[in-house]
């Protein structure tokens, strides 16, 4: 059975650095990342295919936001236990409370070079998909 992650981010340069780092390099064929430019777009996906290994997103996005989409994740007995990984621009104190309190399982500030989104997305990758063992 493919493991899905999806990738939920409006800017198109984050989304295109994130999705290549995620798919690159890797030994696992039956990775699919599928991707949602809002938190709207992001709970379609999900209802359409609930069985995801994690999800990254993005804070600021127009329409549904990463907080409120955070909140619905949540608080849904058919998702709330998928993984969820804030990846944001902001470090700012508030903000990250902010996810936590929402339930997030992790808060990423977003690397200002290619490196480091490499860096980054292997790391997560590696962590999540390797040595994390999650609820199926």
């Amino acid at each position: 059975m493919p493991r899905r992650i999806l990738l939920v981010e409006d800017d198109p340069i984050d989304m295109r650095f994130v999705q290549k780092y995620l798919e690159d390099n890797t030994d696992d064929q039956d990775l699919i990342v599928n991707t949602a430019r809002d938190g709207q777009e992001a709970l379609e996906v999900l209802e359409q295919d609930p069985c995801h290994s994690f999800i990254i997103l993005d804070l600021n996005m127009p329409g549904m936001d990463g907080r409120q989409l955070l909140t619905a994740l949540k608080s849904d007995e058919k998702l709330k236990s998928i993984p969820a990984i804030v990846l944001s621009t902001s470090d700012s104190k508030a903000d990250i409370a902010d996810c936590y309190a929402r339930h997030a399982n992790a808060y990423l500030v977003k690397p200002d070079s290619p490196v480091g989104y490499k860096q980054t997305v292997m790391r997560l990758k590696e962590f999540w998909l390797g040595e994390a063992r999650l609820a199926t």
